[in-house]
């Protein structure tokens, strides 16, 4: 009986590609897992960076229906810089109005007027780029 093997030139050709097939795999896998963790961290890193942060509406806004103007005014009770600011406005049909400010509340009591607002509204929120940081008033 005359048996023959493989020769060893395709036996190691197999190999390397057996290995690279499976390293292939094993990078594909550890790279999603890798920016799926990332992902997570990136918001616990954005609440730590706002930790301490507050603000509240001071007193009670003031609107116009002549004009249609409302007033406010908004603490930033431990005088922290936000990046980012916005008013959102609460209708009763489960409209909302986002209006994004000028100002970043930089300032201790911040003066905020909205032109063009329309009566009706149940509830008016200030929101702020850190999470959980938001100050309500419903009239």
């Amino acid at each position: 009986m005359n048996k023959k093997g493989i020769s060893p030139l395709i036996a190691a050709v197999i190999l390397i590609a057996a290995t690279m097939t499976l390293a292939g795999i094993l990078a594909y896998w550890a790279s999603s897992f890798v920016r799926g963790k990332l992902e997570g961290k990136e918001n616990v890193t954005e609440e730590v960076l706002c930790s301490g942060a507050e603000i509240k509406i001071y007193g009670t806004p003031n609107y116009n229906e002549t004009t249609q103007e409302l007033s406010m005014i908004v603490q930033n009770v431990y005088g922290f810089k936000f990046k980012k600011v916005e008013v959102d406005i609460f209708y009763p049909d489960n409209n909302i109005v986002e209006i994004p400010l000028e100002t970043k509340l930089e300032q201790k009591y911040n003066l905020i007027k909205l032109e063009n607002v329309s009566s009706g509204f149940t509830e008016v929120k200030v929101v702020t780029n850190c999470p959980n940081v938001e100050a309500t008033w419903k009239p």
